[in-house]
């Protein structure tokens, strides 16, 4: 059964541009509730010291906490966040938009930076096939990344596919120049028009290839 969440402008842009943004549908009170499970949950990391994280920048600001590893083991994870996925019900949006009948989480993160601001280095989450790059046919997909947007975050960059591997424009000639680019420790500005920036409103999420 496919999920009304999703229209055909939805599985046009994924399959055009490669991302498309979609709106959960949730009522403010379940917002709020995740909202307070992560801020909890938050909390309870700082408070026990909890491994699983990502420290950015800690040489420059101490204990700047910007993820939580692992956020569903149930010494971390809280009721809110719990029910939160069971309404969200990410996996049937997955299954609509990807044409897919059974799903997997490999990776789940809560990053949590706060107010800090900050720009990632270049990278990939996965290995590329240079041939599904540019296809159209989600079908051919297996993996796809999913940001959920539970407080507003604007600045997330998308490389647009024609820059992409074998893109007319591309300004990543190869796998030897992706793996230079990304070795790189400090984040670089790619030419402004060959990205989207990504305006994440709360309430919606992202979902990318």
């Amino acid at each position: 059964m496919k999920d009304n969440r999703i229209n055909a402008d939805n599985i046009f842009e994924f399959n055009k541009r490669g991302w498309t943004l979609i709106d959960l549908k949730l009522s403010e009170e379940s917002i709020f509730r995740a909202q307070e499970g992560l801020k909890n949950m938050r909390r309870l990391s700082i408070k026990n010291d909890y491994k699983p994280r990502r420290i950015y920048y800690d040489h420059l600001i101490r204990n700047n906490k910007a993820a939580i590893e692992l956020p569903f083991n149930n010494n971390i994870c809280n009721v809110n966040i719990k029910n939160f996925f069971k309404e969200a019900k990410i996996g049937s949006l997955v299954k609509t938009i990807m044409g897919w009948e059974n799903t997997c989480c490999d990776l789940a993160r809560l990053f949590c930076m706060g107010n800090y601001k900050y720009r990632g280095n270049w990278h990939r989450d996965y290995s590329a096939d240079l041939k599904r790059i540019h296809s159209d046919l989600s079908n051919q997909r297996d993996v796809v990344l999913v940001g959920i947007y539970l407080m507003p975050q604007e600045g997330f960059r998308i490389l647009k596919k024609e820059y992409e591997f074998n893109g007319p424009k591309s300004i990543v000639k190869d796998n030897e120049t992706d793996m230079a680019v990304r070795s790189f420790p400090y984040p670089l500005s790619p030419p402004t028009d060959s990205y989207d920036v990504i305006n994440g409103k709360i309430g919606t999420a992202l979902f990318f290839d």
